[in-house]
């Protein structure tokens, strides 16, 4: 755990919190700030939600280069995801920034509002074609850049880590956000594995016949 700092372009801190690896991840792949909760101790959308423009490692601490809210913006951090530079597409704009994120934030049990049949039909297409994308363009500053960047076997290794976090979460929303970001690290597993995810679709249907 360490702390991270929150400062404008002029240089103007804006406020201070605490994040660990997973919180920084998080940050980077949806375009919001996740910090530590101090009430629940649990890792949160951070609020206010200020746009996060950029986020950086600086050995024991982290910056992070913020936009305070527009008037009027007052929407939670995890409806702020659907938005951004770094568009999260490490789940960006999938189902966890824009689902799971949502319940995390809330913190319920509930399930999250769903999404309208004809949108998630072709998520996971969608969500593929944008990891080929960023494959493609290697975009500065984007999430899906940095794994392509670090190999097959690191990312063979995230993908694991992923499954891991999955196991071991317990509350409904965790689950629901901790899917959505396996299935995210899957898709650029498969990608850079050159496996399309029309393969692994075609499988699945097969077995639905047999």
């Amino acid at each position: 755990m360490r702390p991270i700092v929150m400062a404008t372009r002029d240089g103007e801190v804006l406020d201070a919190a605490l994040v660990d690896e997973k919180g920084y991840r998080k940050s980077l792949e949806q375009s919001h700030l996740w910090t530590l909760n101090a009430d629940t101790g649990r890792l949160l959308p951070h609020t206010p939600a200020y746009r996060l423009v950029s986020i950086t490692d600086e050995g024991r601490w982290y910056r992070a280069l913020v936009e305070p809210p527009e008037s009027g913006a007052a929407e939670d951090a995890a409806g702020s995801s659907t938005g951004g530079a770094n568009d999260a597409e490490a789940g960006a704009r999938a189902p966890d920034a824009s689902v799971a994120g949502a319940d995390a934030a809330a913190g319920a049990d509930a399930a999250p509002e769903r999404v309208a049949p004809a949108v998630r039909a072709d998520v996971l297409s969608r969500l593929y074609e944008l990891v080929r994308e960023r494959q493609r363009t290697l975009p500065e500053g984007s999430y899906t850049t940095h794994l392509f960047g670090t190999g097959l076997e690191k990312i063979r290794k995230k993908t694991g880590e992923e499954a891991v976090e999955l196991i071991l979460a317990r509350e409904r929303g965790e689950i629901v956000s901790e899917s959505a970001d396996l299935i995210y690290h899957l898709l650029v597993l498969l990608r850079a594995s050159e496996i399309d995810v029309a393969e692994v679709l075609d499988e699945l249907a097969a077995r639905l016949d047999r």
